[in-house]
């Protein structure tokens, strides 16, 4: 795919395509916008390919975080449109997080956060799968912004020691 290989991104996005688009849907709860947010999502990935770095991340986590990213821009701007506050997310979002449908490919992710410390983990599932930023997680659990930061920093950190092995 850094190469230019439209067979090789054929093959990545038949491979995550399943498990991306439940993160959009997980962030923005409509099929249409879900949709919307993958495709950007993959296009992006396309013209960013060349910045990809294997050994400051994995493939999945790198294109988790680019989709991650733009389903929360959509988010932004419909509730920009929609008149609803930026901040304002579901209660249940949380639960539903946990519920997130990953393909088979991508079902390790899952697990390997369950390795995590809980209070890790939690933040690293609302942040990654959920589509929470690190303010609403904040706002969300009552904790410091500045603790959020440090759990998530060292989530990734224990995330990479596990994909590393």
């Amino acid at each position: 795919m850094q190469q230019g290989d439209q067979q090789a991104f054929a093959e990545i996005y038949d491979r995550f395509n399943g498990a991306l688009y439940g993160v959009c849907m997980g962030i923005l709860k409509r099929p249409d916008l879900a949709k919307d947010a993958l495709q950007k999502a993959f296009v992006k990935i396309w013209q960013k390919a060349k910045l990809f770095r294997a050994e400051k991340a994995s493939l999945y986590t790198w294109m988790l975080q680019i989709t991650r990213n733009t389903a929360i821009d959509i988010y932004r701007s419909e509730s920009r449109k929609n008149g609803i506050q930026n901040d304002e997310f579901s209660v249940h979002l949380i639960d539903q997080v946990k519920n997130v449908r990953l393909n088979e490919e991508a079902m390790d992710i899952k697990e390997h956060i369950e390795q995590l410390e809980e209070e890790v983990g939690i933040i690293i599932r609302m942040a990654y799968l959920g589509g929470y930023t690190q303010k609403q997680i904040s706002d969300h659990l009552k904790i410091p912004l500045g603790t959020v930061k440090t759990r998530v920093r060292i989530g990734l950190k224990q995330l990479r020691r596990i994909y590393n092995k």
